[in-house]
């Protein structure tokens, strides 16, 4: 009684065990992949992900890792234990009786060709199902971000109707799912009470011939229900397997998004104080034609040109948050594709409308960028962006926590803080792209004057007169080429006055 006891106590321990390393080694490298897939998708291209909704994104993260998870933690130690166990077990009816061991390999391997059979139609189902799910999560995800949409002209009964008919098809291969997934436990219990039968039939005919005794049967049927727990084990990973071979797949295809710039990983900064930067025969995007232009080392640069005439893709091109289709930028004389991005992004602050705010508090959005910058520098892009009247207005100042599209505040106060983010730490080229539609005359005024004496370069799309009569040159850009012009000095309040320079010669055209 103590052995069995003790045997018991120890077999419980190993179930303990097993579960709890199976899950360790599922977490472990789940967690793995999804860094991986995480670094991927972040560093991706704007046109990749643009490919892609942001259900279909998110999915991999939620119901694909979990696949991946089952499949490791569970699946893989369940085929591995089964199939040791199977081959033992047989091998052990084969001690006995070659007939009990032939019939229960044929029984096994017979489970294993209709497992095998149901594969293809198990697989399009799941793909299906999850194809659907991701319908599902794209169109609530797309009804929530147009929410004030629906309710302003009151078509929600439509977008209900919307979402009963993809709830309706996901309902309809779920249950497609269902049955399939029912099928293969069918095999596995059928397999196993075959195994049974079989064990036991084919005991009596070798008790009758006297090549068994009937303790030997017992026995084989003892090893038959083991056997039979293996099978329906067998029959769980195959299905476990088969739902992870579907969501490795997908995130395979993740993986495989085109990254928005290749690192070239150098350690080595780029050196200088000031920075210019140089552009040799650069086309993109069909939007710039062999542009050959540069920067100066310090002053503000207006970028001007109509609607889709390539603006904010000439300064992506300069924040190297994209490479040129042809040709090359270089800061500092070297090729952006040979600096490392870390250092690249040290140098270049940007703010757009592709770089919006986080959600987190509001001071940590001012200093995303620039985190160790020191309080006084970051109180003096406070006062330069107008943000303290923000901080006074919300009940917990800077420390107030923005949800996701920053609804606390307003488009002008959006603006600031994007542009107070770029500015902090004082980067060597500031890009302000289209950030100053919104801002108010006061704020715009203060941001303007902080331009003139800018310790770098700025390059600016923009429409308030205040920031546009800051710009010491203009790029004008006109059917994929980009004529230079240098601005006259003047009163900061007069409407701006430019003549046209040679970029070849610097001389300025008469």
């Amino acid at each position: 009684s103590i052995l069995f006891a003790a045997s018991a106590l120890g077999a419980g321990g190993l179930e303990i065990y097993r579960s709890w390393a199976g899950e360790k080694l599922g977490l472990g490298y789940v967690a793995q992949v999804r860094s991986v897939l995480f670094a991927r998708i972040m560093q991706a291209s704007a046109s990749s992900l643009s490919q892609k909704q942001q259900g279909g994104l998110l999915l991999p993260f939620i119901g694909d890792l979990t696949a991946i998870k089952k499949w490791v933690s569970d699946g893989l130690v369940r085929l591995i234990s089964a199939s040791v166990t199977a081959l033992v077990l047989i091998g052990a009816f084969a001690l006995n009786s070659t007939l009990l061991a032939a019939a229960a390999s044929l029984i096994v391997l017979s489970a294993i060709c209709a497992l095998i059979w149901l594969s293809g139609p198990l697989g399009a189902a799941i793909r299906e199902t999850r194809a659907k799910r991701g319908a599902v999560a794209n169109f609530v995800s797309g009804s929530l971000r147009a929410a004030q949409t629906v309710q302003a002209v009151n078509r929600f009964p439509r977008e209900a109707a919307r979402l009963e008919k993809r709830s309706a098809a996901l309902m309809s291969a779920g249950l497609r799912l269902a049955g399939l997934s029912g099928a293969v436990t069918a095999i596995s219990q059928l397999a196993a009470a075959a195994l049974v039968a079989a064990t036991l039939a084919i005991g009596v005919v070798e008790v009758q011939r006297g090549a068994l005794t009937i303790g030997a049967v017992v026995a084989a049927i003892s090893l038959a229900g083991l056997l039979a727990g293996a099978v329906r084990d067998l029959g769980l990973a195959f299905e476990v397997w088969r739902r992870a071979q579907v969501s490795f797949a997908k995130v395979a295809r993740a993986l495989a998004l085109a990254p928005s710039v290749a690192d070239a990983g150098e350690p080595k900064r780029l050196r200088g104080a000031d920075v210019s930067v140089v552009l040799e025969g650069v086309s993109a995007a069909d939007v710039l034609k062999r542009v050959s232009l540069s920067t100066p080392a310090r002053g503000v640069v207006r970028i001007v040109g109509k609607s889709g005439a390539g603006k904010s893709t000439l300064l992506a091109l300069i924040a190297r948050l994209r490479d040129p289709d042809q040709g090359r930028v270089r800061m500092n004389g070297r090729d952006l594709r040979r600096v490392s991005v870390a250092a690249l992004r040290r140098r270049i602050g940007v703010a757009s409308a592709a770089t919006p705010l986080l959600r987190g508090s509001l001071e940590m959005n001012l200093r995303y960028r620039a985190p160790k910058a020191a309080n006084a520098e970051t109180e003096a892009i406070v006062n330069i962006c107008n943000l303290q009247p923000i901080f006074d207005r919300l009940p917990q100042g800077a420390k107030t926590r923005l949800s996701e599209g920053a609804p606390e505040l307003s488009l002008s106060e959006v603006q600031r803080l994007q542009i107070a983010r770029a500015m902090l730490g004082w980067p060597s080229v500031l890009i302000l792209d289209d950030v100053d539609t919104h801002l108010d005359a006061e704020s715009a005024a203060g941001i303007a004057a902080a331009l003139r004496d800018y310790p770098g370069v700025v390059l600016l799309a923009a429409v308030r007169p205040e920031l546009i009569a800051a710009a010491t040159t203009v790029w004008r850009l006109t059917e994929g080429r980009v004529a230079v012009e240098a601005i006259e000095a003047q009163d900061p309040q007069a409407a701006p006055m430019s003549v046209p320079i040679d970029i070849n010669t610097g001389l300025r055209r008469v």
